[in-house]
C-alpha cells in the first residue's frame, strides 16, 4: 500500500480475489513435412504454419511428399491445432534429411526443425505432440524430435523402418533412450485419396491425431494403448498377438522392449503398448507418466510465475502458491487425473543465501495414474458350492 498523502477518498481495486488457472494445451501437433507441389502462399518453405481448417489445408497440400497424407490421417482422428513446417523434398531420401533437420542461417533465419522451434512465436500455440512422418526412421531426426520434446515438455511418436523384422526392431530398442519417446512398429494400410487405392500410410500422423482426440475426450492421463485407429484396414507387417496369456507372442516381445505395435483386435487395428523408451534409471516408464509430469510441471511453473515472480518475497506470498497449487492438485485427484500429490517449500533447500538472493524453491510430488497394463486373475476349482445341489 502506498504511503503517499491523498487528501480525499481513495479507491483501489484488488483483482487478486480470483484469478484464472493456467491453461496448458496438450493436443497441439508439430511436424516437419515435404510437399513440393503445395500451395506456396499457404505453406511457404521453412515457416511455421498453423492449420486449423483441415479441409482448406488438405486442398492446398498438393499430392507429393508427406504433407497431404499426414493432414488427412490426423483428421481421421481429430481436428486439432497443428503447426506445419514444409521443407523442400530433394531428389532422394538421404538428400532430404538435411532439409528436415534444418539449420540457423547467418542472417538468423531458420529452416526445418530449427524453424519449428519458433512455433509459439510465429503461431501463438506450442506443439506438445511431435512427429515427422517418413523421416522419423532416421536416428538423427528422431533425436532432434526428442530434443524438441525435452525442451518444450512434449512427447514424440516415431516409426521404425518398415523393412525391419521384429528381430531387428528388438535390437533397435537397445539403442534408443528417452522418457519423451514412444516407438511404433508397423505402419497402417488405409485408403489413399491420391492413389485411389489402399496403400501404406505413415501411421505416426494418425497416432498423433488419436493422441489429441484422447486428450480432448478423456484426458492426458489415459494411455494411447488399446485404442482403435479409424479407417485403417490393415498393417504392413503381421505380428503374432494374444490379448490373454500373451507370453511368447511377437507383440509381447516388442512391448517388453518398450516398443508399441499395431495389432488387429476387437475388429480393428489398435495401438498396443503403454511404454516409453525411458532409460533404466527413469521412473517415467509409461507414456501417461511422462505426459502427466510434463503437464503438471508446466502448469505449476506458470502458476508459480503468476503468483510470485518479482513480487516482495514475504511468507504470505510463499504460502499462497503452495495453498493454491495444492488446491489444484486436489481437483486433478477428484477428476481421476492423478492418484495424489502435494507441493510445499523444499525441505532440503531455501538456505539463508538462497532466500536473500530471491531464490525460493518448492518441491512438487505426484503419483500419476498407472495404466492397468497386466491385470491378472487366478482360477480355483473348489467344492465350496457343491452342497448348493441339495
Amino acid at each position: 500500500m502506498s504511503t503517499e498523502l491523498q487528501h480525499g477518498v481513495r479507491q483501489t481495486f484488488d483483482k487478486s480475489g480470483w484469478t484464472q488457472l493456467p491453461k496448458v494445451g496438450t493436443a497441439v501437433i508439430g511436424m516437419v513435412v515435404t510437399a513440393n507441389d503445395a500451395d506456396e502462399e499457404m505453406f511457404p518453405l521453412d515457416q511455421c504454419v498453423l492449420v486449423t481448417d483441415f479441409d482448406v489445408a488438405i486442398a492446398k497440400a498438393g499430392s507429393t511428399g508427406t504433407l497431404g497424407q499426414a493432414l488427412r490421417n490426423i483428421k481421421k482422428e481429430a481436428v486439432t491445432p497443428t503447426v506445419v513446417v514444409r521443407v523442400d523434398e530433394a531428389e532422394s531420401f538421404d538428400a532430404t534429411i538435411p532439409n528436415i533437420m534444418g539449420k540457423i542461417n547467418p542472417n538468423g533465419s531458420r529452416t526445418g526443425h530449427e524453424a519449428l522451434e519458433l512455433a509459439r512465436t510465429q503461431t501463438g500455440v506450442q506443439p506438445k505432440i511431435w512427429i515427422c512422418p517418413k523421416y522419423d526412421t532416421e536416428e538423427v531426426v528422431r533425436l532432434r524430435l526428442v530434443a524438441l520434446a525435452d525442451k518444450f515438455l512434449g512427447f514424440v511418436y516415431a516409426s521404425i523402418e518398415t523393412s525391419y523384422t521384429v528381430q531387428k526392431a528388438l535390437k533397435l530398442a537397445d539403442k534408443v533412450s528417452s522418457d519423451n519417446l514412444m516407438l511404433i512398429y508397423n505402419n497402417a494400410i488405409a485408403y489413399d485419396q491420391d492413389l485411389e487405392v489402399e496403400a501404406e500410410q505413415y501411421v505416426v500422423a494418425q497416432i498423433a491425431g488419436l493422441r489429441a482426440r484422447i486428450d480432448y475426450e478423456k484426458g492426458w492421463h489415459h494411455s494411447i494403448s488399446n485404442h482403435v485407429l479409424s479407417q485403417v484396414t490393415g498393417t504392413t507387417k503381421e505380428v503374432t498377438f494374444a490379448p490373454i496369456n500373451p507370453a511368447g507372442t511377437e507383440a509381447n516381445e516388442l512391448n517388453k522392449k518398450n516398443i508399441s505395435v499395431l495389432i488387429r483386435d476387437d475388429g480393428g487395428i489398435k495401438v498396443w503398448g503403454n511404454r516409453t523408451c525411458a532409460p533404466i534409471d527413469s521412473s517415467h516408464i509409461f507414456e501417461v507418466y511422462t505426459r502427466t509430469m510434463n503437464f503438471l510441471g508446466e502448469e505449476a511453473a506458470i502458476m508459480l510465475k503468476s503468483i510470485t515472480q518479482d513480487k516482495p518475497m514475504t511468507r504470505v506470498l510463499l504460502e499462497e502458491f503452495s495453498m493454491r497449487y495444492n488446491n489444484r492438485l486436489d481437483e486433478h485427484k477428484r477428476a481421476g487425473r492423478i492418484i495424489g500429490g502435494y507441493v510445499d517449500l523444499h525441505p532440503g533447500k531455501n538456505g539463508t543465501n538462497d532466500l536473500m538472493e530471491g531464490r525460493p524453491d518448492w518441491l512438487l510430488k505426484v503419483t500419476p495414474v498407472p495404466p492397468a497394463e497386466s491385470p491378472g486373475i487366478e482360477l480355483v476349482l473348489t467344492d465350496e458350492f457343491i452342497t448348493n445341489l441339495v
